[in-house]
């Protein structure tokens, strides 16, 4: 039986660390991001911004812009209790898991002495 190394925890340990700075990070921004949307000045900007796209939509102005259906801005809904925040972590977890596994492939590869036919 091979015996595991000690090398095994710590990837294993900075695994689950990566985890968890990816998880507090998600949620301490949708705290911030909630607190600052939320204020009524925010609201206010918002629909400043929702009446001057809905003038653009109407061919006045240099651009011709679809007029938001929301009225809530787009960060307020992405990170808000719906699904999407749910999506957006596990979509992070998964890309930043692949990141890990690739940089472990190839740190691991550096630092593995090489192995001659007759060492065993």
């Amino acid at each position: 039986m091979r015996r595991i190394r000690w090398t095994f925890f710590c990837w294993f340990f900075g695994y689950i660390a990566m985890v968890l700075v990816i998880v507090v990070t998600m949620t301490r921004a949708r705290d911030s991001v909630r607190q600052s949307l939320a204020t009524p000045e925010a609201k206010a900007a918002w629909e400043e911004w929702r009446n001057a796209a809905r003038e653009s939509s109407e061919g006045q102005g240099p651009v011709r812009r679809k007029e938001p259906k929301s009225s809530d801005p787009p960060a307020l809904i992405l990170l808000s209790d719906s699904g999407y925040f749910v999506i957006s972590l596990v979509t992070a977890i998964i890309f930043s898991s692949l990141l890990f596994i690739v940089t472990m492939f190839l740190l691991r590869g550096i630092f593995t002495p090489p192995q001659l036919p007759g060492d065993e």
